[in-house]
């Protein structure tokens, strides 16, 4: 019953508070993610140097937007994020933002910076390991050479 309701429901319906958030990547891949993975898609076909641009225009937009966020401190690592009656909820020790976009993708989002930078710390600090300049030069360190045969 439950799979044929799933089956004949509009794949737009879908949304980010039914994924898992322990992927730890800019994509989902299962088929009742692609909807919301054709959102996210367009900086995964790019070269390697355009997704990390583009992690960096989605880390500054977010920054921006922290300035319109109140923050309220609960805990060491526990905040209240309020714009009005908006509220969400960021644990930065456990790396959590209600607003699940960081459990999601690990791109921080507005809630999340606003609390880092309540704490007086980098948000860099707090992206994931793939997106930093480190990891990107361990995974080119090594250059593949050609090599003969046919014609793929």
């Amino acid at each position: 019953m439950a799979i044929a309701t799933l089956l004949d429901a509009d794949e737009t319906r879908f949304f980010k508070a039914c994924f898992s958030y322990n992927a730890e990547c800019n994509s989902v891949d299962n088929n009742l993610a692609e909807a919301f993975n054709a959102s996210i898609i367009r900086a995964r076909s790019t070269p390697i140097i355009s997704m990390l641009n583009d992690t960096r225009a989605r880390l500054d937009k977010s920054i921006k937007e922290s300035t319109k966020w109140n923050v309220h401190i609960n805990g060491d690592y526990g905040y209240k994020i309020m714009c009005g009656r908006i509220t969400n909820i960021v644990d930065l020790e456990r790396m959590t933002c209600s607003y699940r976009l960081w459990d999601l993708s690990v791109i921080l989002c507005a809630h999340v910076v606003c609390a880092i930078y309540n704490k007086e710390e980098d948000p860099e600090k707090y992206l994931a390991i793939c997106y930093t300049k480190e990891m990107y030069m361990r995974t080119y360190e090594y250059a593949l050479q050609p090599i003969n045969g046919l014609d793929l």
